[in-house]
C-alpha cells in the first residue's frame, strides 16, 4: 500500500531550540532516504517550498505498522525534529478502468 507522509519541522532552521547536531543529522536523513528508495520503500520525495518547511514523501508500506517502522528509522524523528501527517492513499476511481 502507498502512503503519503508529510514531514514538518517542529522548529525553525536555525532557531536555538534545533539540535546542536542538525548538519549531521540531515546528512543521516539524506542517506536513510537513499537506503530506502534503493529498498523500493520509499518511491518520490518532494520538498515543501523552501527547504526548511519539510518534505512530502510517498512510501510503499505492507501495513500503517511498517510504515511506522520505516518512519521511525529517520535521524530527524528519533531526534523529536519533525512532525509527521499520514496520509494512505488508494487508486482513484475515476481512473479505474472501465469493464
Amino acid at each position: 500500500m502507498q502512503y503519503l507522509v508529510i514531514f514538518t519541522p517542529k522548529q525553525k532552521i536555525g532557531s536555538a531550540e534545533m539540535p546542536s547536531d542538525f548538519p549531521q543529522l540531515l546528512r543521516g536523513e539524506e542517506a536513510r532516504a537513499k537506503d530506502l528508495y534503493m529498498e523500493g520503500l520509499l518511491r518520490q520525495s518532494w520538498v515543501l517550498g523552501e527547504r526548511d518547511h519539510g518534505a512530502a514523501v510517498l512510501f510503499e508500506a505492507e501495513s500503517p505498522e511498517h510504515l511506522q517502522e520505516i518512519i521511525a528509522s529517520f535521524p530527524l524523528i528519533k531526534a523529536d525534529y519533525s512532525n509527521t501527517q499520514v496520509f494512505p492513499l488508494a487508486p482513484d476511481p475515476a481512473f479505474a478502468e472501465k469493464s
